[in-house]
């Protein structure tokens, strides 16, 4: 596993939260090998810009997957 932020590959674990999550030794930045992604899709970012009338991003994903 390698450092994203300074490319050190003196890396340890450092616990897990959902992913196995590691610390750099040279610059002690915390970072996952394989992230989960933490923000909707573009497209339904688009679809709540164009429709969005106090309604919240879950609600019209709601919406948008009713039959």
């Amino acid at each position: 596993m390698v450092c994203p932020n300074c490319q050190s590959s003196k890396v340890v674990k450092n616990g897990r939260i959902k992913v196995n999550r590691a610390i750099c030794v040279e610059c002690n930045r915390q970072f996952s090998e394989n992230p989960l992604p933490q923000s909707y899709s573009a497209e339904v970012k688009a679809l709540c810009q164009t429709i969005h009338n106090g309604i919240g991003f879950r609600g019209i994903e709601r919406a948008e997957n009713q039959p």
